[in-house]
């Protein structure tokens, strides 16, 4: 059974018409990506995009790591907050999205920001050796704890983690969860459980998740 989380329609238009406005480029790429994709509901949308920017705003980013980048379109948010000379190093492990992604942040003028690695996320967060500041998670669900595991020593206190669909569907609340599912309430449960953090999911859409590390 999975269970909803989505708002009013007419809510969300409401949300949307009384925040801050997005970039006219991210607005197109969120169109494009509604329009020409198969997996659209796997992108953020504009009140997520707005969130993940406020909080990146806030952060101040130098690195960002973003695990999943899709379309690029969280990139373009998350961009937004960077410090001068902030980077975003970005993994996504299907190669078949590399060229749409460098055209999409190059549109998003932040092709400079952003260091687009094409991998295995398992293998290539071990590779990143400087502070993070802000990590978001939005890849393979059942990856989540070992890119947590990868992550978090490098993580700076008062660095924040942002994890997306961290309630799958509704699907964490099942008795007989499926794998997909399992490993993310697992992953719930292992956060919570960590001294080293504070977080609260915030119950919008398919879950957010949101971790400050102390």
């Amino acid at each position: 059974m999975e269970h909803r989380l989505d708002i009013d329609p007419l809510l969300r238009i409401y949300c949307e018409r009384w925040s801050s406005d997005e970039n006219p480029a991210l607005l197109d790429l969120e169109r494009h990506t509604n329009l020409h994709t198969v997996k659209r509901l796997d992108a953020s949308d504009k009140i997520q995009g707005r969130l993940i920017s406020f909080i990146s705003h806030m952060v101040r980013p130098k690195l960002i790591v973003e695990v999943g980048t899709f379309t690029a379109y969280a990139t373009g948010c998350l961009s937004e907050g960077l410090s001068p000379n902030g980077k975003i190093i970005s993994i996504e492990h299907n190669e078949l999205f590399k060229q749409a992604i460098l055209d999409n942040i190059e549109r998003l003028n932040i092709a400079d920001k952003v260091d687009l690695r094409i991998g295995d996320a398992k293998e290539i967060l071990p590779q990143i050796s400087d502070p993070i500041d802000l990590l978001f998670l939005d890849a393979a669900k059942y990856e989540y704890g070992n890119y947590y595991d990868a992550t978090i020593d490098k993580v700076r206190s008062g660095g924040v983690i942002i994890a997306d669909n961290t309630l799958w569907k509704g699907r964490v609340l099942e008795k007989e969860r499926d794998r997909q599912s399992q490993r993310m309430h697992d992953f719930n449960v292992k956060i919570s459980q960590d001294d080293r953090v504070e977080l609260f999911i915030l119950p919008y859409r398919d879950g957010l998740t949101i971790v400050r590390k102390k």
